[in-house]
């Protein structure tokens, strides 16, 4: 049995005490979460590398001062590189990059090794392009290929003995050199920033017949027929030729020649058999930058006319006589796949 009074006093000093507790709580938290955020901070002054590798570029020394918050960009300390799987970007024009698919193999010419190719694959191919002369006569769209270096690079060679000479520089005698021993090759060593030649393979042939690519046209079967003066191994006079180039280029090309007949182009390849330029037709696949793949149409051996396009394709006709670049005539019976070229 106590008052009114001392209860409500007892009673208002318990809440209190309740209070105290509470706040002091909520400082522990305080506490705890500055505690938190100085570990942070103090973990934010160690700069990891996502990767392993070898510092290329170091732009920050010890003790210089770096930025780096939410609203101004960082400062870039140093480059890590990973000498051991080094890439090379090309850009390849819009006309060949839809050729280039991932897994397609590559030889790659460094500058630095320049009697040495190497192997890669491509591994990336942008989606973005490159654009160089917007807007003018010499606007040059190319898309970035990156083509990872398969060939063994930058491997690090083996330390000489412990009894290597000193140094020859005047440096200490303690400080001794560390000669390197290589086979008869040593691997090569790739550097960020060198400049190297790719050329990709985007299919390949294996046995295939080839032959230049200007040895083959295209001609209307309905319209070549064996000439006299061709036959005799002449060749067409100027006015001829004028004439047979302008019906050639009348009428639109698979739709109709003069008169509306339609016209019949195929791919064709002139041989030698006897002296004379026999018409092959033939059946193309692949080709590079000089040669072309004959799938069908010609066998191994065959002598076949090459020489100035616009000679094959205007002036050579079927029974034409031929002769070698010496001067005597072609027999087609060469050993081994031999050309001659038209006069």
């Amino acid at each position: 049995m106590i008052s009114r009074r001392d209860f409500e006093t007892a009673e208002a000093a318990y809440e209190q005490a309740v209070s105290q507790l509470r706040s002091a709580r909520y400082s522990v938290d305080q506490a705890q979460a500055r505690l938190q955020e100085s570990q942070e901070q103090v973990q934010q002054t160690s700069i990891y590398a996502p990767i392993d590798g070898v510092v290329s570029r170091l732009n920050v020394e010890e003790g210089e001062r770096v930025v780096g918050t939410d609203r101004q960009p960082g400062t870039e300390m140093m480059r890590i590189a990973r000498l051991d799987q080094m890439e090379v970007e090309v850009d390849v024009n819009e006309n060949d990059v839809v050729n280039v698919a991932n897994g397609d193999t590559a030889m790659v010419e460094v500058d630095a090794y320049p009697d040495r190719s190497f192997k890669g694959v491509v591994t990336e191919i942008a989606n973005s392009a490159r654009v160089s002369g917007q807007g003018t006569q010499e606007q040059v769209t190319n898309f970035p290929v990156t083509v990872r270096l398969t060939s063994p690079h930058n491997l690090r060679p083996q330390q000489g003995s412990a009894g290597s000479p000193p140094d020859s520089t005047g440096g200490s005698p303690s400080v001794q050199r560390q000669e390197a021993r290589f086979g008869p090759e040593s691997m090569p060593t790739f550097r960020p920033g060198m400049s190297a030649t790719v050329d990709i393979s985007t299919a390949t042939v294996t046995d295939a017949i080839a032959v230049p690519i200007g040895a083959v046209t295209v001609r209307d079967f309905n319209e070549v027929q064996p000439r006299p003066d061709s036959a005799a191994g002449k060749q067409p006079d100027g006015d001829a030729r004028k004439k047979r180039a302008r019906r050639e280029r009348g009428g639109n090309e698979g739709s109709g020649g003069p008169g509306g007949r339609k016209e019949d182009l195929r791919r064709v390849v002139f041989a030698v058999e006897e002296g004379e330029a026999r018409m092959k037709e033939v059946k193309t696949g692949i080709s590079d930058q000089t040669h072309i793949y004959v799938r069908s149409g010609l066998e191994e051996g065959q002598t076949i006319v090459t020489g100035p396009y616009r000679a094959i394709r205007e002036g050579l006709r079927p029974g034409m006589a031929l002769r070698t670049p010496g001067g005597e005539p072609a027999s087609g019976e060469e050993d081994g796949p031999t050309t001659a070229s038209a006069e």
